[in-house]
């Protein structure tokens, strides 16, 4: 496993991805300045953010009302029958 300063992540912002890193990841025609694409960055991460708060409070409801494995519907296929 990689450390975080192996993966491209800011040790003093706790896991922030770096421009350099981000850079890497971008297409190398990617003209964002270093104030944009670091705007960008704490967009992402604030999204990231927002979607683990919604995930882990559904989780949270699910687990108090059900046993067994918690998954997220939508994300888990139907079992298919056939049709014979």
């Amino acid at each position: 496993m990689l450390a975080k300063a192996d993966a491209g992540y800011d040790n003093n912002e706790g896991s922030v991805l770096s421009c350099e890193r981000a850079r890497k990841l971008l297409s190398k025609d990617c003209a964002l300045s270093d104030q944009h694409l670091e705007a960008l960055i704490d967009e992402l991460m604030a999204l990231a953010a927002v979607a683990n708060d919604a995930f882990m409070e559904t989780r949270k409801q699910r687990s108090s009302t059900a046993s067994g494995p918690l998954f997220v519907p939508s994300l888990v296929a139907e079992p298919q029958t056939a049709v014979m």
